[in-house]
């Protein structure tokens, strides 16, 4: 049975209906969807959800049974939705240019007129611009809902107005204050509106349900929405003598949470809080030592009931007793009375409580425990206690029963007595934050170590081992040395030796945050602490997006994008923006986005996303504050071949002679007016049966003749038709249409037309010796002669003209000796006709070749290089293409897949049938090739450094695997072959 609301008035507030549906549907379609997975008759916005959707204002996601209570909308979705709310006349059209970006294909600029046109007012933009992949913020909403109906609204004298955010507006307060009054909006929290913050689709609802139903609407005195009605404690537990850690099932707005500890109805003083970098957890401090006892945790402002957790905590116990030597120092070698050795007291946390620790001996009148210094003296030896002798300790703490015993052996010799720690060393003077690399560029404490005489200890090894560790925060940054131990390396600074303790890096990778080092001599007790402060570097906090000037399925589609940091300040570093911690989480559709940000050609920085099918499709752009900015993408249909609209160059021919025209010779535009890519081309005729069909306008002439079957006339994806010249001047007209691949079925909409000059090269207007480039010595690798073109220019169209019969060519240059020959359009030049050093060694050598035209006596020279040099790959790109396929025909690529544990050799396209990644190449003398992957050598990169393992890194059999538990991850192959690197994206799987 349908939903039935309680009353009715016919009155629909535009901007939440905007932050409700993310596509347009029919009101059947709509009443079709009565259930959603998400969405339970317990959910608090389950009525206003429900009677939306009855309106046919709310949709559930296509194909699936989810309404996304918790989701934002953007501004153009709101547009679609005014419009469709206010029954507006709308052609799709007309579009407007209010707004510079959204240009004309945006799909919401027929919706964004329509408002603009029959409701003015009611939609502004901000300096010119609409920003439609903006979230539509609480304020915007007030604010259009104010403007579409304010003849029907009114302030309500007599109600209070709670909200202290909204004093200082510059604009909207007067609309916030009017809706409030009438009971239509909620705040944020008891206090504030949050005006800048986002709307969730329950909460559109719940203001939507509030207008058009005035029994639904609230009491004046309840004034709060749920932010997340799924929001929870998850755990509270004790993580040190002062300290509750807090984890909940998602992020918090830290800005609106409001926390408070109680012990027996007893609020405790909290010193200090610190929320996680990802506001799913927060360590709370507080003034005093936790004690026996029920501590609990309630949280406020984030959603419409306090969430409370409970743990149970002991008192602070005593969890171990360790004696940190066996030797303990005397005070006099010859006659000692006294002997020391350091002591440490742990808690049940691992927390040094050494000081506050009292502790009785074996001997309370010779061995005697000071927990203010941690050293235990050994007092009041028999006559004749030596050095070398051995003297048992014994320490206990009654109250826990715990206890150490170690039998220590008295010492002379040079041990740690005082420690400190007096800096942090980089050779280049660099800070530490979290971008800092300690793999490759070092951090030291700087620490210096004395023995019980006052005398430095610069040995690296003597000085650890009289010294161990304690750090409060390992997860952030750690110093050298398993466990406890520490490991130290002798520097030399301004010529000054000094011991440095190396800083490393967790294996989850460094992050910003603060931890402290104690240093502790095992014999003295006496320590040193420093705080080691890792600085926070940029990181995003606000999306702006806007639409793509075409979306295309099977393209890369270049999203329009702008980033702010905290501060307000453009991002547009692209290893800040593609960071999983400090960058921007990007999904589109149902997937996820590795690596999105990238910077075009035009310098502006771009989301590149793709799919391989048409429709709408959501783009969700998420800082690393957890602001979301969304944005509808529509896909349009994959590019093919439509119109051709000729040949690229004038085609002229000398009489007799032959032209081959290839797909690569023509000029073919996609169904949205672009020029296609040879390669792609080619790749749509290969797939698709087709070919392009050559026919002569005038069947009879005879200036041009082609081959006498369809089939022969039609270009395949792979191989061209040959034209032939007659045997006088003249011109003739050709057709290029396109045609299934036999030639029938041709499309007339396609035909393209070009003119074929043929002449018998009395007519040319010029001459030209193409560039000849580098050669390589014929008889290097078996290299052969190299071919040049000398053409005849005629009406632009350039005809390639014969050694003798139409010009002579000569060649000088090198030495006198050795073979320099041209002949046939062919220059040979062998090695023993090169130049030579000091050393013999053959050289690059300058020749000469002059060409003399017969007809006219023109003569013209070019100066070229040949080389002794071995070829070598000059530049190269990654393709599907098959190993000898045409390489001005293979398509690039940029991304690809490889199983765990492979190398370069291994790797595939994303295809669905995924085929061999291969490279086309071209060597320093012009030569192409796509050949099997040859690396010289291979670094890869790691997306996440904990995801995988890397061996063989930098050199051709580089090699990559996942870690155990880990099923994908994403890393990036830098490839050189010769003297070209090039990257590629690459997928590791199980």
């Amino acid at each position: 049975m349908a939903y039935q609301p309680k009353s009715y008035r016919k009155f629909l507030a535009t901007s939440v209906a905007a932050a409700m549906v993310a596509t347009v549907a029919t009101p059947a379609a709509f009443a079709e969807q009565k259930q959603f997975s998400d969405l339970t008759e317990s959910h608090w916005a389950y009525e206003n959800i429900m009677y939306l959707v009855e309106k046919g204002a709310m949709q559930g996601d296509l194909g699936k049974d989810t309404v996304r209570p918790n989701d934002n909308i953007n501004r153009a979705e709101a547009a679609v939705i005014i419009a469709k709310t206010l029954d507006l006349d709308v052609d799709l059209d007309v579009t407007t240019d209010a707004f510079r970006d959204v240009p004309a294909t945006h799909w919401a600029n027929p919706y964004i007129a329509a408002v603009q046109a029959q409701k003015p007012g009611v939609l502004n933009g901000y300096n010119g611009m609409y920003r439609p992949g903006d979230t539509i913020t609480r304020q915007e909403m007030a604010s259009i809902t104010y403007n579409a109906y304010k003849e029907e609204l009114e302030l309500v004298e007599g109600v209070e107005i709670p909200f202290t955010d909204t004093e200082n507006l510059t604009w909207g307060k007067e609309f916030i204050e009017v809706l409030y009054s009438n009971g239509i909006i909620a705040g944020a929290t008891n206090k504030t509106f949050n005006p800048t913050g986002n709307v969730t689709r329950a909460q559109a609802a719940a203001f939507v349900h509030r207008t058009e139903v005035e029994d639904e609407r609230e009491p004046r005195d309840v004034i709060v929405d749920p932010i997340d009605e799924e929001l929870a404690v998850e755990s509270v537990s004790a993580i040190n003598a002062r300290t509750l850690e807090v984890k909940f099932n998602q992020a918090v707005d830290t800005q609106v949470a409001k926390l408070e500890v109680v012990k027996s109805t007893i609020k405790q003083n909290v010193s200090n809080t610190t929320w996680a970098s990802d506001n799913q957890s927060v360590t709370i401090e507080l003034s005093s030592k936790l004690t026996q006892g029920e501590y609990t945790v309630n949280v406020t402002g984030v959603s419409e009931e306090t969430l409370t957790k409970s743990v149970d905590v002991e008192n602070e116990k005593v969890d171990s007793i360790e004696i940190l030597s066996d030797v303990a120092v005397v005070d006099n070698t010859n006659n000692p009375t006294t002997a020391t050795v350091a002591y440490q007291v742990k808690n049940q946390y691992g927390e040094d409580i050494t000081k506050t620790t009292t502790l009785t001996t074996n001997d309370v009148n010779n061995v005697e425990a000071s927990p203010a210094t941690g050293v235990v003296t050994l007092k009041n030896f028999n006559t004749g206690t030596k050095v070398g002798d051995k003297l048992p300790v014994t320490l206990v703490h009654a109250e826990s029963a715990k206890s150490a015993t170690k039998v220590v052996t008295l010492s002379a010799a040079s041990a740690v007595t005082d420690v400190a720690v007096t800096g942090i060393y980089n050779k280049d003077g660099k800070a530490l934050n979290e971008d800092s690399n300690l793999t490759t560029d070092a951090f030291y404490l700087l620490v210096d170590v004395k023995d019980q005489y006052g005398n430095p200890i610069t040995g690296a090894t003597a000085a650890a081992a009289g010294l161990i560790k304690s750090e409060t925060n390992p997860t952030v940054i750690s110093a050298a040395g398993t466990g406890n131990a520490v490991t130290l390396t002798e520097l030399t600074i301004d010529g000054k030796k000094q011991l440095g303790l190396r800083l490393n890096a967790p294996g989850t990778g460094l992050k910003a945050g603060e931890s402290q080092l104690t240093l502790i001599s095992t014999t003295s007790g006496k320590n040193a602490t420093y705080k080691i402060n890792v600085a926070e570097t940029t990181r995003t906090d606000v999306v702006n997006l806007s639409a793509p000037a075409l979306a295309v399925a099977n393209e890369d589609i270049l999203v329009p994008v702008s980033v702010l940091d905290k501060e307000g300040k453009e991002v547009t570093d692209l290893k800040v923006l593609n960071d999983a911690q400090k960058g921007v989480k990007v999904t589109f559709g149902a997937s996820s986005v590795s690596n999105p940000f990238v910077k075009a050609a035009d310098g502006n920085v771009y989301i590149k996303v793709s799919s391989s099918n048409e429709g709408v499709l959501p783009l969700v752009a998420q800082s690393s504050t957890f602001k979301v900015a969304t944005s509808t993408i529509k896909v349009e249909k994959a590019a093919v071949p439509t119109t051709i609209r000729g040949l690229k160059n004038p085609l002229a021919l000398a009489t007799t002679n032959t032209k081959t025209i290839t797909v690569a010779d023509l000029v073919i535009e996609d169904q949205y007016g672009r020029d296609m890519k040879s390669a792609d081309v080619s790749a749509y005729l290969s797939a698709n049966n087709k070919g392009i069909l050559i026919e002569k306008a005038n069947p009879s002439a005879t200036v041009v003749t082609l081959p006498s079957t369809l089939a022969d006339q039609t270009i395949k994806h792979n191989a061209g038709v040959t034209v032939t010249a007659g045997s006088a001047n003249g011109s003739e007209t050709l057709r290029f249409l396109l045609a299934d691949a036999d030639g029938t079925n041709s499309i007339a909409a396609s035909t393209a037309e070009a003119t074929v000059r043929v002449t018998d090269g009395t007519e040319y207007a010029s001459y030209e010796l193409v560039s000849i480039g580098k050669v390589q010595a014929a008889d290097i690798q078996s290299a052969g002669p190299k071919s040049f073109t000398v053409n005849g220019v005629l009406n632009g169209s350039k005809v390639a003209l014969v050694q003798g019969a139409d010009f002579t060519a000569s060649i000088s240059g090198g030495k006198t000796t050795g073979v320099a020959t041209v002949a046939n359009g062919e220059i040979t030049v062998e090695a023993d006709r090169l130049n030579t050093n000091t050393d013999r060694e053959q050289i690059d050598t300058e020749f000469t070749l002059r060409v003399t035209i017969n007809a006219t006596g023109e003569v013209i020279e070019q100066k070229f290089i040949v080389s002794p040099a071995d070829k070598k790959v000059a530049d190269f790109f990654f393709t599907s293409a098959a190993p000898t396929s045409n390489y001005d025909l293979a398509k690039g690529i940029t991304e690809a897949t490889v199983e765990s544990g492979s190398t370069v050799a291994d790797l595939e396209t994303t295809d669905s049938t995924p085929l061999v990644v291969n490279v086309a190449t071209v060597d320093q003398y012009g030569n192409k090739d796509v050949r099997a992957i040859s690396a010289d050598t291979v670094t890869i990169v790691p997306e996440r450094v904990a995801d995988v393992t890397i061996t063989h890194n930098g050199t051709a059999n580089a090699e990559v695997a996942l870690r155990s538990g880990v099923t994908e991850s994403t890393v990036t192959f830098k490839v050189t072959i010769g003297g070209a690197t090039k990257d590629i994206k690459v997928k590791v799987t199980q």
